[in-house]
């Protein structure tokens, strides 16, 4: 659940990865993959709240059509190599799952387990990075190392690094009265471990992500 003074409203959709697709396949050459693209959008075409935006519940009754956009993301053949889900963009919700990553989380006995809340997880810092980039194009890494503890068969804890690949999301401004000015980033860059100076320029920004997130652990 999201922390009650988020800045963001999170809207779950596959947009970016559609237009992906769409770009490649202007310039794509080769027929396997022209014939892949093609059908794949397509197919696509016929749920167009892929691209405009899904409720989470919905996600069980799209899950054919969201496993075949994203097999190119997540290739079959990796499916046993790889720890490997896609989420809901600042959510532990965790969907098209590789074969790994399921036999890992069918250790878990605990039926509360919540991917990042076994985590350091920092909703504010990872916003404001992700909002500082996709709507002022300033670069700053405010992330910090995320780990979690899974059991494995034997019960025993094995550590795991999360990463996360957020190139299918985009942020836009609500309201354009809450810009931040070129001093305001430039104050921000400076102090980038003064929470309460960070807090006073974001926490009246209203925000609407729109996207997905592909989440990767790593030993």
């Amino acid at each position: 659940m999201l922390p009650e003074d988020f800045m963001m409203e999170v809207t779950l959709s596959f947009h970016k990865v559609i237009d992906h697709y769409r770009e490649r396949l202007k310039t794509e050459t080769n027929p396997i993959a022209i014939a892949f693209l093609t059908a794949t959008l397509d197919y696509v075409s016929n749920h167009p709240r892929l691209e405009e935006g899904l409720q989470v519940e919905e996600i069980e009754q799209e899950k054919e059509v969201i496993n075949t956009l994203l097999s190119d993301l997540f290739p079959r053949a990796l499916t046993l190599n790889e720890i490997k889900a896609a989420t809901v963009p600042f959510s532990d919700f965790l969907f098209n799952k590789s074969e790994r990553f399921e036999n890992l989380l069918s250790h878990i006995k605990d039926e509360k387990f919540s991917l990042l809340s076994n985590t350091d997880f920092d909703y504010f810092s990872m916003a404001s990075g992700v909002i500082l980039k996709d709507v002022y194009n300033a670069q700053i890494d405010l992330s910090k190392p995320l780990h979690c503890q899974i059991p494995d068969g034997n019960g025993n804890l094995k550590t795991y690094r999360i990463t996360y690949n957020a190139d299918f999301v985009e942020v836009a401004l609500k309201d354009e009265k809450y810009r931040l000015t070129d001093v305001d980033i430039k104050e921000l860059l400076r102090n980038p471990e003064n929470k309460k100076l960070w807090k006073s320029k974001f926490l009246r920004i209203v925000t609407h992500l729109k996207g997905s997130v592909s989440s990767v652990l790593l030993m």
